[in-house]
């Protein structure tokens, strides 16, 4: 036996110095001598297979495992079956059968070596609690943490009882514990065992021990998952002060600390100090490592991420492009951060509106990804995948589905056909085909979702729930009611076993099973349905969740259906506030498109609430003013958003105010994303989420008190709405005039389409309402007036105006009983006609009887409370050389993309207008002091210079193109139909019209098809854009304070028109811009009737008139003269916007102007050119 006992020292040996060969085989050797020396059956040979079982087990399990088998068998004879000694090969051998895929041998053996120690050593002894350790690592490697959770619990327990409930050993295991209950994703449990372990902790180390520092930076990262920001932020906090004492306020550990404090403050709404934590990271890290290390580029990006929220774009831009800087230093190792760079700075041009240069930014931020990780990674997916929901969010399916497909791809290829992250893809792809209802394409692509999932998580998992919620949908889009319902209520099923009856994930399929009874005529399973998701939805949600908007929308239709109509209209109500306060908190941020396409989500409920009024109750005072206030709050809203965009405000605050605008803009975004992140699907909502909450409306509620004590301006921009308020501003001789297209909805309003509304207010009283009837009748009729209008020589414009009025106005004028000024707020194609030129029943015009001026929105009237300062006096542009750019036109970048635009409108030639210098050199004696610029001086660079002047008047070449561009001879703008034009590049969406029939093609932006023509318009192709003022950069002009804006050109007023949002040309341009009154043309003007007018209208503001009681009185003088009486000579010009005297305003006398040849010599219909002469009417 000495031998053996020699060799087997030797082989201990060589595998402590590493020499497992040689180890292994002395081992062998030792073997061989031990059982010669004792016998092949003896304790000692079983003693040494399970050494030489040990050395094999790290590199040949194989071999490992019978040397443990044969140690048993040889115990179990001499020892019995239970003998203690048998349970330490028992563990091993488990742990070779779990390394060999075995698992049911590997639990049978570790679960018996607890038994044999719990009998021969008791349940808590130390060698048991091994054992019970083993079976848990074992269950916990398996991911089967159901049964490795109790053997945990366990070993806490028996530790406790053992060692004290706070012993660091306990708390070891309790932390063990946490990370089981988080690998069976029970976060919250998790959180909790590692509260309790840092308490232990505290008391055995001390609560300022850097030991514990890496504790705590793994409890706080675990609160944030959670949604418990605050405890987070409290630990994190900690553990910066910790470090702080440790290494220095301004070592390098720090900065991490400082990075995880800035994320938490920014998800609880004060950006102000999350940034203030990251610029000081920033500096500890260009300390340490200098300004041009690119290991500074990633907190660049984070700092710019923070100013995107507060819509500090500029600042954004600069972090950004110095990231990309920092990282291109080291392009390859960094071309995914280059990546991410690009993408957050394509979200800046987003918001701005620059959609064409985001996408850009996009492109090529998805080129470097994939030459990072290439073109089939998994993160190549996820951006695509990002890409398309920005595309689908605002309408833009024809991006969004070649992302969403090649993302699908990618997946497909990546992970097999049948994997889960493919399945998500799918009906991703799936729910936007739905959403276009082309079922079509949506059912294989959700039915495989479906499927997918099934297989993957079983029957009865919520994703499968997902998925048949939108089969459901897509089932009842196809008529199929009967199949959709037993998806829906298997839907329901699945989510109330897996979740209970009260989880909002099952108000989606219950509100669809809802709508099923309903059209089955089960009304008391309708309204038990439709109250229980409201009531779950309250419960989970909050009471003013967007989501209960439309619950309480469907809940109202019920009761309008049974003709409750006291609580639909009460449930109207309660939806529309719903959708106002979340409306308010969004569309003070991003592009106008997205605006746009966020109002565009409102349309159906406003509808809803319209048609509730005029079709089932016309009488009710309640539905009245809620259509009314709706109405208010909804129509021209994205105008209102852009002109009051809290950017503008922030120009024109002081420095210090601007700091609470921002704190505001990203308090309102991170409540934002706090309220419409939807619990996940297969988990509960967060357990902090609803303290997060209520701690960043607190924050707003704050913020926008000390916004509203020092803007007056964006006082008014916040506080809703309301009919009392615009009644409180309504003289008693005005009426506002709501006119509104909208969709009839109900059952008793299939096929009607949509109809135009009129809504009165006066100063006392109920708002009054009519339907006006479909808006194809209408709309046709405002083509033939408009028609009839723009020529002169037609002799039908009183008939034509007659047929009108008799639509629209008629069935209005019983509610204007005693109006003599109508404050008109046109919706869709009565944008574009004078209601001054529609002809009533004794065959006067309505001019003859009113006084009109026009709104966006009756909302307008409040801006009346916020006239600002003019900072300069009166300017006029008049006469501009259009063959020679001026000294002042503006050159270089920021300008090419546009000019490029224009040049696809053809190479337009714009005439000489002498006629309207006189029309200047007239106005410069009414006007007191105003700066004059004509000739080369007519420059768009001078109109970026103003700031403010108090009258811009401009008299020159106006243009709007519609898609169905002209050629020579309208609107003031010449086409030459045979002039090349340059190639679009192929990204660009444009208008393709055929170039045969003189057609041509143009941008789609209205904002760009219409415009201005100043010095240097008809310049070569690369530079005219410096004599192109277009409605798009009209828009960006400082004019805030102008009183006055008078565009003394063709068709100044007109654009594109959109439903409930005006008209979008160079009317909707000064309005953004700033100006308070706009005076536009509707048609082509003629040239001494229009300088003859503007001289008149002048001359009557210097009187003291109010501006669109100037116009009338020059108007009715016109009407009066023989020679001037059609409309086509003085119904061209409308007031839009206040319509009060201008401020300090004098008569000075002014002496007749001589006619002359006219500013835009556009030729009208029939050939007529020119007025008849006439001096200036008084």
């Amino acid at each position: 036996m000495e031998e053996a006992k020699r060799i087997h020292a030797e082989a201990v040996e060589l595998h402590k110095a590493g020499k497992h060969a040689e180890a292994v085989e002395a081992m062998k050797r030792a073997l061989a001598a031990v059982e010669k020396a004792a016998g092949k059956e003896s304790i000692p040979a079983a003693n040494v297979h399970e050494d030489l079982a040990e050395l094999y087990m790290s590199v040949d399990v194989k071999k490992a495992a019978p040397l443990y088998e044969r140690c048993i068998v040889i115990l179990e004879k001499k020892l019995g079956k239970t003998h203690v000694a048998l349970a330490g090969p028992l563990n091993n051998l488990s742990l070779a059968y779990e390394t060999m895929g075995r698992m049911p041998q590997a639990v049978e053996a570790a679960s018996r070596a607890i038994a044999i120690r719990e009998q021969g050593l008791g349940p808590d002894h130390d060698q048991t609690m091994r054992s019970v350790a083993n079976l848990m690592a074992i269950y916990s490697r398996a991911s089967d943490f159901k049964r490795a959770v109790p053997l945990c619990e366990r070993l806490v327990s028996s530790f406790e009882k053992t060692l004290g409930p706070d012993h660091p050993v306990v708390a070891d295991q309790i932390e063990v514990l946490a990370k089981l209950h988080y690998g069976d994703k029970d976060l919250a449990g998790a959180v909790k065992l590692l509260d309790r372990a840092l308490v232990i902790r505290d008391k055995a180390m001390g609560p300022e021990n850097p030991e514990l520092l890496d504790f705590i930076d793994t409890l706080a990262s675990l609160h944030a998952q959670n949604g418990a920001f605050e405890r987070s932020f409290e630990l994190a906090r900690r553990a910066l002060g910790i470090r702080e004492r440790k290494f220095g306020v301004d070592a390098l550990e720090v900065a991490g600390s400082l990075s995880l404090l800035s994320k938490l403050k920014g998800e609880l709404g004060d950006s102000r100090e999350a940034l203030s934590l990251l610029e000081r990271a920033l500096t500890i890290l260009e300390k340490t490592h200098g300004k041009d290390s690119p290991k500074i580029a990633p907190t660049l990006n984070a700092l710019a991420i923070l100013h995107i929220e507060r819509a500090g774009f500029d600042r954004a831009v600069a972090h950004l492009t110095r990231a990309i800087a920092l990282y291109e230093r080291e392009v390859p190792k960094n071309e995914g951060n280059i990546s991410a760079s690009l993408n957050n700075l394509a979200e800046v041009y987003l918001r701005r509106g620059d959609l064409r240069r985001a996408e850009s930014l996009q492109e090529r931020a998805l080129v470097l990804l994939e030459k990072a990780v290439g073109p089939d990674h998994e993160d190549v997916a996820v951006l695509l995948n990002n890409m398309a929901a920005s595309a689908v969010e605002r309408g833009d399916y024809a991006r969004g589905i070649p992302l969403l497909s090649r993302a699908l791809s990618i997946h497909e290829k990546r992970l097999g056909p049948t994997h889960t992250d493919v399945a998500a893809a799918a009906g991703n792809l799936g729910e936007v085909y739905l959403r276009m209802q082309d079922t079509a394409r949506a059912e294989p692509l959700l039915t495989r979702a479906a499927a997918i999932r099934e297989a993957a998580h079983g029957p009865d998992h919520p994703l499968v729930a997902n998925s048949l919620n939108n089969l459901g949908s897509l089932l009842s889009q196809k008529g199929d009611f009967k199949r959709a319902e037993t998806l829906f209520s298997r839907a329901v099923a699945i989510y109330e076993k897996a979740f209970g009856k009260e989880h909002p994930a099952i108000a989606a399929p219950l509100t669809n099973l809802a709508l099923i009874y309903q059209d089955r005529g089960e009304f008391n399973r309708v309204e038990a349905s439709l109250n229980r998701v409201i009531a779950i939805q309250e419960g989970a949600l909050g009471a003013m969740h967007p989501a209960l908007a439309l619950s309480h929308r469907h809940l109202g239709s019920y009761y309008r259906m049974k003709g409750d109509l006291v609580r639909a209209v009460a449930e109207q109500e309660k939806a529309e506030e719903i959708n106002e306060r979340h409306l308010g908190l969004l569309i003070a941020t991003g592009s106008e498109e997205q605006k746009l396409a966020l109002m565009a989500t409102l349309a159906n409920a406003t509808n809803t609430t319209l048609s509730t009024h005029l079709m089932s109750a016309r009488e009710n005072e309640a539905a009245a003013r809620l259509a009314m206030t709706t109405i208010l709050r909804r129509k021209g809203r994205v105008l209102d958003a852009m002109v009051d965009s809290q950017s503008a405000l922030r120009s024109r605050l002081k420095p210090e105010d601007q700091a609470l605008l921002d704190d505001l803009a990203s308090a309102r975004s991170a409540l934002a994303k706090a309220l419409l992140r939807a619990p996940g699907e297969g988990e509960g909502a967060p357990a902090g989420a609803s303290i997060s909450i209520t701690a960043i409306e607190k924050e707003v509620r704050r913020l926008e008190v000390a916004v509203s004590a020092k803007s007056a301006e964006f006082r008014v921009q916040s506080e809703p709405v309301t009919v009392e308020k615009i009644q409180s501003l309504l003289p008693e001789d005005t009426a506002l005039l709501e006119l509104t297209m909208y969709r009839q909805v109900g059952s008793d309003a299939a096929g009607s389409g949509d109809h135009y509304a009129a809504y009165v207010l006066r100063r006392r009283g109920a708002p009054k309402a009519v339907d006006l009837g479909p808006a194809a009748a209408i709309d046709d009729k405002v083509r033939a007036l408009r028609e009839a209008l723009s020529n002169p020589e037609r002799t039908d414009v009183r008939s034509i105006g007659r047929a009108l009025d008799e639509l629209v106005m008629r069935p209005i004028r019983p509610l204007l009983a005693g109006a003599r000024v109508l404050a008109i707020s046109p919706d869709s194609s009565l944008n574009l006609i004078p209601f001054g030129a529609l002809v009533d029943e004794d065959g006067r015009f309505l001019i003859e009887r009113a006084s009109v001026y026009y709104l966006t929105s009756g909302r307008d009237l409040l801006r009346r409370e916020l006239r600002a300062p003019s900072r300069q006096g009166p300017v006029i542009l008049a006469n501009p050389r259009f063959d020679a750019q001026g000294d002042g036109a503006v050159k270089g970048d920021g300008e090419a993309s546009r000019a490029g635009e224009l040049t696809r409108l053809a190479r337009a030639r714009f005439t000489p207008l002498p006629g309207t210098a006189e029309e200047a050199e007239a106005l410069r004696e009414v006007l007191t002091k105003p700066v004059v610029r004509t000739g080369t001086d007519a420059t768009k660079a001078i109109l970026r210079t103003l700031h403010g002047p108090s009258i811009l008047h401009i008299a020159t070449h106006g243009f709007f193109l519609d898609d169905q561009a002209k050629s020579a001879g309208g609107r003031g703008l010449e086409l030459e139909a045979n002039a090349p034009l340059p190639a679009a590049p192929p990204s660009e969406a444009t208008n393709t019209k055929n170039a045969d029939s003189n057609t041509i093609n143009l941008p789609n932006n209205p904002l760009v098809r219409s415009g201005l023509a100043l010095a240097g318009a008809n310049a070569d192709l690369t530079t005219r854009a410096d004599g192109i003022l277009t409605a798009l950069e009209a828009s960006a002009l400082d004019l805030y304070g102008t009183d006055l804006v008078v565009l003394s050109a063709c068709e100044t007023g007109i654009g594109s028109t959109r439903v409930g949002d005006g008209v979008y040309g160079l009317r909707r341009a000064f309005v953004i811009a700033g100006a308070e009154t706009q005076v536009m043309s509707l048609w082509k003007v003629d040239d001494a009737a229009t300088r003859d007018l503007m001289i008149a209208f002048y001359t009557e503001l210097r009187r003291g008139g109010a501006r669109s009681e100037s116009m009338h009185k020059v108007q009715l003088g016109m009407l009066g003269r023989k020679e001037a009486a059609h409309p086509y000579f003085w119904a061209s010009f409308i007031v839009s916007g206040n319509p009060e005297p201008l401020p300090s305003q004098s008569a000075p006398s002014v002496s007749p102007t001589p006619p002359g040849p006219r500013g835009c010599a556009c030729e009208a219909a029939g050939g007529r050119s020119s007025s008849p002469a006439g001096g200036p009417i008084a």
